[in-house]
């Protein structure tokens, strides 16, 4: 994984400042969800700080199967937090949806970030943002779809 800054320096400053101050609105205030408040607030810090993460992938075939994980991995949550949700103590109940959240988060953003295998660059991440969830690369074209490119 290596980071890659596109970010003009104003949007980094405001990324910066928004992540500290969720960090210091967590800590202020101690609640169910001050755990949750820290982490996300340190996330956008590091991304206003480093950039957004470049994560490499072998292949079109690698980055479909990590497709397919984002694409399940929220029904496969809905069903497990509607099994452990309502078992669960209410003092603890914000802090374990965040928790059981995590990993659909991080199915979702490893293949959200990839790396083109063709050009190296973000394969659906583009300086707009529009249309990240297609299934061509935003910078060369490579597809997805086509079993040419599944090496």
């Amino acid at each position: 994984m290596q980071w890659r800054q596109s970010l003009p320096n104003w949007t980094r400053l405001l990324f910066v400042l928004f992540g500290l101050a969720n960090v210091i609105g967590a800590l202020a205030h101690l609640s169910g969800m001050t755990f949750a408040g820290i982490v996300i607030g340190l996330i956008w810090a590091l991304v206003g700080w480093k950039g957004l993460p470049l994560i490499r992938a072998s292949g079109v075939r690698a980055i479909r199967r990590r497709r397919l994980a984002a694409i399940l991995a929220p029904f496969v949550w809905l069903v497990l937090a509607a099994l452990i949700l309502p078992r669960t103590p209410k003092q603890f109940v914000d802090t374990v949806f965040f928790v059981s959240a995590v990993p659909v988060v991080y199915f979702v953003f490893r293949f959200g970030l990839s790396a083109c295998p063709s050009c190296g660059q973000h394969l659906l991440v583009s300086k707009y943002f529009i249309g990240s969830w297609a299934s061509r690369c935003r910078h060369c074209g490579l597809s997805l779809n086509d079993d040419a490119g599944a090496t």
